[in-house]
């Protein structure tokens, strides 16, 4: 979603994953790689992450279809996208990196083809794909929606989807949409707790024959990428549900923030394993306890105060304080989560 919507000049790209890993972490790229990126994911590879010059991405799967990539010598989805942002520093330029990649026959996802998220500070793009077949939306405002089907233009004859599988990702479509279309109504903008609140829905509005919502079983973690359309280097956050997002809490990774001032948890798996724990204990439909959203709600308070204190040293030209001034706040969040989620 594009800053018209969210009325703050940010532009935000959330991603709820669904897959079987129960390893979801933070993970930064190596000291040598060519460009500085944060991102979550599991095994050392990268599921949702944003650059440090303000690109954030997300890979997806896509449709059962003709052409599918299925030489399982080539690069999956987690790889291909971690090519990505070891290579690219704005959304254009992350588009023409899946050219380049498609067109080398360097992409691999059995019977499927993918959805790729790509967003900065000034243009979205969503690309659709199979193995030799390739679409994009170009989008400069408003919001555009996917789960694991096609809806770019031309890419529909290439599908070969069954009806169930439709109707499961198109109803958790329009619950995204449903619940996107009455903050905007109710409210006239979309913030970040509204998607943090929207990204945990668990259950269908009645009289939906489909059982998934936007967070069910396999949903092991979520972020809200916000990325800043002034300082996009400097300013730009991963607010990051590390694990199932109706079990843990969602804490601010600035895109400045350095490998060594994470805690270890976020790093080893420890905080994920958490989320899991609770989620075998008080199974999916357990409330979201009040003091969970209550220190969301506070931490982000206290996070964009941060942030405007920041945006005014960076003004002044104060790079490096504005910097430490987002880490020792972010720092202090994560701490205050690790004693909440009692690790």
């Amino acid at each position: 979603m594009l800053s018209d919507l969210t009325k703050n000049n940010t532009n935000i790209l959330h991603k709820n994953r669904d897959a079987l890993s129960r390893k979801s972490c933070v993970i930064f790229s190596p000291k040598n790689s060519r460009r500085k990126w944060i991102a979550i994911g599991d095994g050392g590879q990268t599921a949702m992450g944003m650059t440090s010059t303000g690109l954030a991405g997300a890979m997806n799967s896509g449709e059962l279809c003709i052409n599918a990539p299925t030489d399982n010598k080539k690069k999956p989805p987690l790889k291909f996208f971690r090519a990505i942002l070891d290579s690219c520093d704005t959304a254009a330029q992350a588009v023409e990196k899946c050219k380049e990649l498609l067109a080398a026959g360097d992409y691999w996802c059995k019977d499927k083809g993918s959805i790729f998220f790509f967003l900065d500070a000034k243009e979205g793009y969503i690309c659709e794909f199979t193995a030799k077949n390739f679409t994009v939306q170009h989008i400069t405002s408003g919001f555009s929606v996917r789960a694991n089907i096609w809806m770019n233009p031309g890419m529909q004859t290439y599908s070969r989807n069954t009806v169930s599988n439709y109707l499961d990702s198109a109803a958790r479509m329009y619950r995204a949409y449903s619940g996107l279309n009455e903050l905007l109504d109710t409210k006239g903008k979309i913030e970040l707790l509204d998607i943090f609140e929207l990204s945990r829905s668990h259950k269908m509005p009645k009289g939906s024959s489909q059982g998934r919502s936007l967070c069910f079983g396999a949903t092991n973690s979520a972020v809200s990428m916000e990325v800043d359309r002034e300082y996009p280097d400097v300013l730009s956050t991963i607010y990051a549900a590390i694990g199932h997002p109706r079990h843990t809490v969602y804490i601010p990774l600035p895109v400045c923030t350095e490998q060594v001032q994470v805690l270890p948890e976020m790093l080893n798996g420890k905080w994920d394993a958490a989320s899991w724990k609770r989620f075998k204990e008080l199974k999916l439909s357990a409330p979201i306890p009040e003091e969970w959203t209550k220190f969301e709600a506070d931490s982000l308070a206290t996070y964009k105060k941060a942030q405007a204190d920041a945006r005014a040293l960076l003004k002044q030209g104060k790079r490096t304080k504005a910097i430490k001034l987002l880490n020792d706040t972010a720092s202090a969040i994560w701490n205050d989560g690790k004693v909440l989620l009692g690790l």
